[in-house]
């Protein structure tokens, strides 16, 4: 429809020229009407009456009747960039993601979660369901781990000039802000470290790590005990305006140069119960082809032990696969020790615990026990 479409938007226009010229503006003589919902101004003519030229190359001219209210037009401005968008890969593991989505969603937003799902069970159904309920973006895809790099860098792309900083996490990752001393997680809003600028950097490193003890029943998040460590390397985000595709790793490791973000941690609930450790390793080794859901337990060992290549990692995911092989010959020793050696870490995740509770018990459509 054309934006001058009746005599009163002709003279609306009009009075608003005229006003503008009252004020010093300079203003031609001639305008388009245009096709397309907006007027063009052409400088090819310096004298003569105002005139409207319309789209049939006719012309039409009206008289102002009364004086214009219409306002100088202001130059657009660009979108502010939100502080953070996070990215979680994930896969068949619904009841943690249902607490990663109410945790981060109530304290980052939840049109802030781009949830990468390879799901084949239940959990894409429940990812739509909840896309239904709360603003957050989710993508369906079945490629495998090996092809994953170049889909998860290609969304990140596409949405980076609406955010500060992107974080991609797994499913196990929690971002929260790091405590005083030997205390838990601080239980304020860690986008507020963030830094408002990322003019000078490509990537931030994550400054602490509590890394959970495992559990013998129920959700990882009801940890109590965790090792608290620097992250050193473990974990970088991307800047939104600095982002290149090409500088995406599936593991988000940070370089050497990153700086760090101070302040800036998460809880890893990677060991959950040992049980859940080993079907989540598993499930990681044949999304790489390392191994088939159809091999024999005696052709997974032949494999695995091909490619343990302790203590040396060079390969995707290569700590997953002690984690198997070990679970596939030694079991009851395995799951001894995997318990025994977080024993004697503190009890400092106990009022993280208990804020996370909270926090759940606000989305019982999302969280699923």
């Amino acid at each position: 429809m054309d934006f001058l479409h009746d005599p009163l938007d002709v003279d609306l226009a009009i009075a608003w020229i005229e006003d503008l010229r009252g004020i010093g503006v300079a203003m031609p003589n001639t305008l388009s009407q245009s096709d397309r919902g907006y007027l063009s101004l052409y400088a090819n003519r310096t004298d003569g009456p105002l005139k409207i030229i319309k789209s049939d190359r006719t012309c039409e001219q009206a008289s102002v009747t009364e004086a214009s209210l219409w306002a100088l037009p202001t130059s657009p401005t660009p979108k502010a960039r939100k502080p953070v968008a996070l990215m979680v890969m994930t896969k068949d593991d619904m009841n943690l993601l249902s607490r990663f989505l109410a945790y981060h969603g109530d304290v980052f937003g939840f049109e802030n979660i781009y949830v990468f799902d390879g799901s084949i069970g239940p959990q894409k159904a429940y990812l739509d369901s909840i896309a239904a309920l709360y603003p957050i973006h989710v993508k369906h895809s079945l490629v495998d781990l090996n092809g994953i790099t170049q889909e998860l860098a290609q969304w990140i792309d596409e949405i980076k000039d609406g955010y500060k900083w992107i974080f991609k996490v797994d499913t196990d990752e929690f971002l929260v802000g790091k405590g005083g001393g030997d205390d838990g997680p601080a239980l304020t809003n860690p986008a507020l470290l963030l830094p408002a600028s990322n003019a000078w950097n490509a990537t931030l490193r994550v400054d602490h790590i509590y890394i959970a003890a495992p559990v013998t029943s129920r959700s990882p998040t009801e940890s109590e005990r965790s090792s608290s460590v620097q992250a050193k390397k473990l974990k970088q985000f991307y800047s939104g305006e600095k982002f290149q595709p090409n500088y995406f790793t599936l593991g988000s490791h940070a370089g050497g140069l990153s700086p760090v973000a101070p302040g800036i941690a998460f809880v890893h609930y990677h060991s959950r119960s040992f049980e859940d450790n080993v079907r989540v390793a598993t499930q990681t080794l044949l999304g790489h082809g390392y191994v088939k859901a159809t091999d024999s337990k005696e052709e997974m060992i032949e494999k695995l032990k091909k490619l343990d290549e302790r203590p040396s990692c060079r390969r995707n995911s290569c700590h997953k696969i002690p984690i198997v092989l070990d679970a596939l010959t030694k079991y009851e020793e395995t799951q001894q020790n995997f318990y025994e050696n977080s024993k004697a870490w503190p009890t400092n995740l106990v009022g993280f615990r208990e804020h996370l509770r909270k926090i759940f018990a606000k989305y019982p459509s999302i969280v699923i026990d």
